[in-house]
């Protein structure tokens, strides 16, 4: 994998851990809004998945 692509990677992973660790928080100080810390932390966890998904195929083809 080159540099460029790890650090593409790297950061996209980042975002998605964010935006669980952000729905989890929302969820446990606004206890109101489920729905939307739901749909957030479902988002960052798809996020999550294709990143991981991307990052594997990208090192089968080196």
């Amino acid at each position: 994998m080159k540099k460029w692509q790890e650090l593409t990677i790297n950061s996209f992973m980042n975002l998605s851990i964010a935006l669980i660790a952000g729905g989890v928080l929302k969820l446990v100080l606004d206890f109101t809004s489920i729905i939307a810390a739901v749909v957030i932390i479902f988002v960052g966890s798809y996020f999550l998945l294709a990143t991981i998904i991307t990052a594997k195929n990208l090192d089968k083809g080196d």
